[in-house]
């Protein structure tokens, strides 16, 4: 049920005749709003996206927000899918009032001021209220960013804001839509606070158009795509950027274009042209930079229409009818696009000689001072590359700037296609302690400023002890771009003692690479990786952090890598005068299930890498395992029984890697398990290789070689599970009788025949007396039995018949738990199905229906941290939206996922944000998270934002790495 929000102090009054006047000044301001988007629109019109709907869908929701923020980049075409977004609601009868904020002066710092300003008899968010009557309507805010306290003129305005979205609190059927850039965003307190109110307000950031609509635009204006060249056409993706290229002449619009900057010389010599046709010759000159200096000194994007007065109206109207001014119907005037003043400002004042750092300090450096800093300093990058060095070195370092336009210029270096005479500019300033100089160093971790300083300099940071600190972060993060190039610089520190062996173990466990596999091969070597048998390492190095991280990368390069972890420490259970590495305490036991899911999954990926690198170390182990404990116990061997595959410790999934590996091989290359088969079975009586032996043989398309072997060991006729003794070795019967020689099947049918294992001989075994015949014999091919094999197998039958043979039920049946969501499901589902899936699936528990078991919880959390992992900085939003509702593993598996990936700040307010409601149970992985946010900050400019405070005396490390399963599934060694 809808109420109508209550009178506020200074609204509109009520009354039928007032309730008229405010639906016209509603109706009014509407048409206004669409009056000036008509204005600018391009001459070939919109490109086709789907964020109109898609943003109104999320009003109209059951769950939806109260507050959407239509956030992007400058350019992005906020406004336009605002506009479309009013015709939406407008079909749907909704009443919509739409306004600019940077049509309020500084002065209107309430909601009633705002909507004086604006020719509104009230507040906005009154007004709204008054003419919706409780039915549903829409607020939208646009242009939010101009009361920014980062970015924005009149940042003092905010508050008017506040107290509309206060105001219609009491307003649920009022919704509100805010247009803002994502920087401002991010960067102003007070619209990162709005932000954070879970379920009450939702971002929604707008993209770059779809490659198939710029080209559908770019054909309606007669230009074919195929002539741009690919830089052209991914310019052309901003909407602002190809709503300029749209006015281009014809000829114009075939020309290579790099930059915004690019695109608006070509408009302004292609519209001044045009325009002289009608004007003075030194009509434009005046009126523009006229413009630009009122602009300038105003501190504003729009002046009064009375600043002209002294332009001729017909020359003013020529300009306004191109769309190059706008004159707003509250009389004020500017260009069509605030990006456009900028180019004008800046392009002027470098023309005019004027010096950048004097304009700032003699004329005050307000916010609105840092897009004309930004557009000078672009401006002088094109154009006079040593006066741009000469000029961002100069405000980089005087006391008189502010440190708001030093991180300007900054963000200007940051875009820059640097040179190694760029470096040299900068060079002298970045060994200071101050904040400039650590900036300056993390310019290094970006690709263009590396490839800058890689010319001798990075060898000779290297090489001098005391640059190495400054130098090392910048260098690992270099990893992401430049993998390669990294290890070689570091490659010739791999013996080195000291710090450097902590920073080669640092550095291949936060950025592995392909890349570095020699190194780190030799680390591995050399016992970087070691672990006690509880589990501790002198190191502290985690292996299973680095291979879990090489294998998203490479599968293949991570099992070589697990290949040589195994090894050495088969070697080191050998020189303890042990075999086995499990039993000695080499290698750990229980370990839990994410090692397990980890080696399983990355062998599925690269079958052969496991064959080569896996199943040696599976054959030591079991022959070794055999060779000391056989004369004890043959059942007491490692993997005398095939582990179970459920949530399986490091040993049981190591043992089914090789299992599946070689059957999965042996039917996709049979050739490739060629040797490993000699030497299986040439290994002798180990219980565990003759498994993997028959078990290849049942699938690998050699029938009579299958069964030769079968037939050389009376053990091999007793090949299976713990609860079905001999099935292994019944299914390899099965599977090859159908195709072998006669010869070969009279062979086996003589041995079964005579096959009776020596407990149904004694006396309590008489009963079940050619049981093991009656399940091996029932297996031969029924169309190529023999009569005596018949007659036999009768006999049995009316014995045993009763009780049929029967497969394994834990071992087979017994499968990975899988997520309740499909994995491929998964990387296409929308936040708002992921909020609802975790919901869903939010308790512990197994469903054992259908072919694969699902999981809960654990389960569907592990899936989250894989999609997280490829997308943080969305999925740390979405993070920042969950509740109590959602369960505890979803937030650990994004933090885990995220770590190191998405931008430090954000991912420290979700920290805060889990830790508050999820408690001390998720402390270890905040802890982690901070860890790597910190060196994440390192290796990057400082954000404006401050870090939010994680209270540390709060946070204990938990004693359990891994979840305990759930209550009811099949417990393994390595759960507890």
């Amino acid at each position: 049920m809808f109420l109508e929000a209550p009178q506020a102090p200074g609204g509109a009054p009520h009354g039928p005749d007032s309730a008229d006047a405010a639906r016209e000044a509603v109706h009014t301001a509407r048409q206004r709003f669409l009056r000036r988007g008509r204005s600018v629109r391009p001459p070939f019109g919109l490109a086709a996206r789907p964020h109109a709907q898609e943003l109104l869908d999320r009003l109209v929701a059951e769950d939806g927000p109260a507050t959407v923020v239509c956030e992007g980049p400058a350019g992005m075409g906020k406004s336009a899918v605002v506009e479309e977004v009013i015709g939406l609601a407008d079909d749907r009868g909704w009443p919509v009032l739409p306004f600019r904020m940077d049509e309020v002066e500084a002065d209107d710092r309430t909601a009633q001021a705002v909507g004086s300003r604006l020719g509104l008899p009230g507040s906005p968010a009154t007004l709204i209220a008054r003419v919706a009557r409780g039915g549903p309507a829409l607020l939208i805010v646009d242009q939010l960013d101009a009361v920014s306290s980062y970015s924005g003129r009149i940042p003092e305005v905010f508050e008017a804001v506040d107290e509309m979205l206060e105001a219609l609190a009491t307003s649920p059927n009022v919704k509100v839509v805010l247009v803002a850039r994502t920087v401002d965003v991010e960067k102003d307190p007070r619209l990162t606070s709005l932000v954070d109110q879970e379920g009450t307000v939702e971002r929604f950031p707008l993209g770059l158009l779809d490659d198939q609509a710029v080209r559908a635009v770019l054909e309606q204006s007669g230009t074919p795509p195929e002539k741009l060249d690919p830089e052209t056409l991914a310019l052309l993706r901003t909407p602002l950027h190809l709503a300029v290229f749209s006015r281009l002449t014809k000829g114009a619009r075939t020309t290579a274009y790099r930059s915004l900057q690019d695109l608006y010389a070509q408009y302004t010599d292609d519209q001044r042209r045009e325009a002289e046709r009608s004007l003075p010759r030194e009509a434009w000159p005046a009126i523009t930079q006229h413009l630009v200096e009122e602009m300038s000194r105003r501190e504003t994007v729009t002046v009064p229409y009375a600043l002209l007065d002294r332009f001729a109206r017909t020359d003013l109207a020529v300009l306004s009818s191109a769309g190059i001014l706008l004159h707003a119907e509250n009389g004020r005037i500017g260009f069509f696009h605030e990006t456009y003043f900028d180019y004008l400002f800046a392009r002027s004042f470098v023309l005019a000689g004027h010096d950048l750092h004097d304009f700032l300090a003699a004329g005050g450096q307000a916010l609105f001072r840092r897009a004309q800093t930004r557009q000078v300093l672009e401006h002088l990058r094109d154009t006079d590359r040593t006066a741009f060095r000469h000029t961002a070195v100069r405000l980089l370092t005087s006391d008189l700037v502010r440190p708001h336009l030093r991180f300007v210029v900054l963000a200007v270096l940051e875009q820059l296609d640097a040179t190694s005479e760029d470096w040299a500019a900068l060079e002298p300033h970045a060994w200071g302690e101050d904040v400039t100089a650590g900036s300056l160093r993390r310019l290094l971790a970006l690709p263009s400023w590396f490839e800058a300083a890689d010319t001798g300099r990075w060898e000779r940071w290297l090489a001098a002890p005391e640059a190495v600190p400054l130098v090392l972060p910048q260098l690992e993060w270099s990893t992401a771009h430049h993998p390669a190039r990294v290890t070689e610089l570091l490659e010739p520190y791999r013996d080195a003692e000291g710090p450097w062996r902590r920073r080669l173990l640092s550095w291949v466990q936060s950025r592995p690479s392909v890349h570095a596999l020699g190194l780190i091969l030799a680390l591995v070597d050399r016992g970087d990786f070691d672990t006690e048998p509880d589990g501790s390492s002198d190191t502290g190095a985690d292996f299973w952090d680095l291979f879990e991280q090489l294998a998203e990368e490479d599968a293949a390069t991570a099992l070589q890598v697990l290949g040589a972890f195994l090894t050495r420490a088969l070697r080191r259970a050998t020189a303890a005068g042990h075999g086995d590495p499990f039993a000695s305490g080499h290698l750990p036991t229980r370990t839990g299930s994410s090692p397990g899911a980890l080696i399983t999954e990355a062998a599925e990926a690269a079958p052969t890498a496991a064959l080569e690198h896996v199943l040696p170390f599976v054959i030591a182990v079991a022959k070794s395992s055999h060779e000391a404990l056989s004369d004890v116990s043959p059942l007491r061997t490692r993997w005398a029984f095939p582990p179970f595959r459920l949530q399986p410790d490091l040993h049981e999934a190591l043992y089914w890697t090789a299992h599946e590996t070689l059957r999965t091989l042996a039917q996709q290359d049979p050739c490739s398990v060629t040797e490993a088969m000699g030497i299986l079975t040439a290994a002798g009586g180990s219980r565990a290789l003759r498994f993997l032996a028959c078990r290849t043989y049942t699938v690998w398309n050699r029938p009579d070689e299958a069964l030769t072997w079968l037939m050389s060991n009376p053990e091999h006729l007793r090949i299976g599970w713990s609860d079905s003794a001999c099935w292994a070795s019944r299914e390899l019967i099965a599977a090859t009788t159908q195709r072998c020689e006669d010869t070969t099947l009279e062979r086996l049918v003589q041995l079964l025949l005579g096959h009776f294992p020596h407990w149904e001989r004694l006396p309590e075994g008489r009963r079940l007396f050619g049981r093991a015949q009656y399940v091996l014999l029932g297996a031969v091919d029924e169309k190529r039995r023999s009569a005596a094999l018949e007659r036999r197998f009768g006999e049995l039958e009316r014995k045993f018949g009763q009780h049929p043979p029967v497969g394994p039920r834990n071992s087979e049946a017994a499968q990975w738990v899988g997520s309740p969501v499909p994995r491929s499901a998964g990387e296409y589902m929308t936040d708002h199905q992921w909020l609802c899936a975790l919901r869903k699936y939010a308790a512990e528990g197994t469903d054992w229906e259908g072919d694969i078991p699902t999981g809960g919880a654990t389960e569907l959390a592990s899936m989250l941290g894989a999609v997280a992992r490829q997308d943080p900085e969305r999925f740390v939003r979405l993070a920042l939206t969950f509740d109590e509702t959602v369960p505890a593993p979803a937030f650990a598996a994004v933090i885990d996922g995220a770590a190191g990936k998405a931008d430090a700040d954000i991912l420290l307010r979700l920290c805060s944000h889990a830790r508050r409601l999820v408690g001390e149970s998720l402390a270890r992985t905040v802890c982690r998270a901070i860890e790597t946010a910190a060196s994440e900050v390192v290796g990057h400019p400082p954000s404006s934002t401050c870090w939010p405070s994680v209270p540390m005396t709060r946070i204990r490390p938990s004693k359990r790495r891994y979840p305990v399963p759930a209550k009811g599934r099949i417990p393994t060694e390595g759960t507890s």
